[in-house]
């Protein structure tokens, strides 16, 4: 397969990736030259949001229909190797105890100790459910974790090609995806990316998919270092999506009047290691830097879902259940 990367790729173009690269007996050397060499040009925003539809339609249907539109996921796409405490887990706990029906979608631990599905089986929340197990959570924990294998099995054939990039340090489009391809498809998303140059591709991405309202975001810590969450411990860039699409700047976390720190405030370490971390914040004895990004993300998820009028009231509100004993009543509950 001959592909001209020096043109931005039409449909038909798209389609004859798509297709080699779904092909179980396919030859990995040539589906990892072709990911390479568009990783090398840069994937355009219609490129990649052209990709998540396919792989968002190839995807098992949840059947959650009649909660997508109040919905929200707040996902990362990963390999930022910052080494991060599980946060967007953690925020997503706050907002279904808010009240929000929550489509969580995550994986197993990839380039970290422990991965958002890691840390939920540790805590007794299904990661494996059925669709009726998944109506059950949502009606009674506004919760659903959609465990990423098991709703792509399209992907199996895409995963030595992405084994061989991994090995030799390499990215591709795929790195991107795991936010943009929720098979939930809820009506509202933070998704954070693992370098500020992604943060406004993927905003037009998604805006192009049609999510109604959403937020893209990249933590700077220090001069080319990354997470792929808001933090109090860097710049934020950030970029509004759908109807919050004039949205665009870099946010400080100190204008929120919230605690700075650094990085190492924000370590997380193995399963066990970030359960003990989530009992110190349910307990009031948590790292200050590490509450106060908590609260801040969830406060945003809040306002990107229309549940409060500005981000301020939305941290009130997370610090509120955080420190009030609703989050640790929410989760004795599974």
């Amino acid at each position: 397969m001959t592909i001209d990367f020096k043109e931005r790729l039409e449909a038909s173009s798209l389609e004859s990736i798509i297709k080699l690269l779904l092909d179980p007996s396919g030859d990995v050397s040539l589906k990892k030259s072709l990911l390479d060499n568009w990783h090398h040009r840069g994937e355009y925003p219609k490129e990649v949001a052209f990709i998540s539809k396919h792989f968002r339609e190839l995807a098992r249907n949840p059947e959650v229909s009649d909660y997508a539109d109040q919905a929200i996921d707040v996902c990362g796409t990963g390999g930022d190797g910052a080494g991060t405490f599980n946060i967007s887990s953690v925020v997503s706990f706050i907002l279904a105890t808010a009240g929000i029906p929550v489509f969580k979608h995550g994986n197993r631990s990839i380039t970290s100790k422990s991965g958002s599905a890691d840390f939920l089986e540790r805590l007794d929340i299904p990661i494996h459910p059925d669709n009726d197990l998944i109506a059950k959570s949502l009606q009674e924990k506004n919760y659903a974790f959609f465990f990423a294998p098991d709703f792509h099995p399209a992907f199996k054939a895409i995963v030595p090609v992405r084994q061989a990039l991994a090995k030799e340090g390499k990215k591709s489009v795929f790195n991107l995806l795991g936010p943009l391809i929720n098979p939930g498809k809820p009506a509202f998303q933070v998704v954070g990316v693992f370098d500020p140059n992604w943060v406004e591709p993927v905003a037009e991405a998604l805006d192009e998919i049609g999510l109604a309202r959403g937020l893209v975001v990249c933590s700077e810590y220090r001069k080319g270092a990354y997470v792929d969450e808001l933090t109090c411990v860097g710049s934020n860039r950030v970029a509004g999506v759908g109807s919050l699409s004039s949205v665009r700047g870099t946010w400080e976390g100190s204008a929120h009047g919230l605690v700075m720190g650094e990085i190492s405030d924000l370590a997380g370490g193995t399963v066990e290691e970030n359960q003990d971390i989530l009992q110190d914040l349910l307990s009031g004895r948590a790292n200050p830097v590490l509450r106060d990004t908590l609260c801040w993300n969830a406060g945003v998820a809040l306002w990107v879902a229309n549940r409060v009028a500005n981000i301020k009231e939305g941290m009130d509100q997370s610090r509120e259940i955080l420190e009030q004993g609703k989050l640790a009543n929410w989760l004795a509950t599974w």
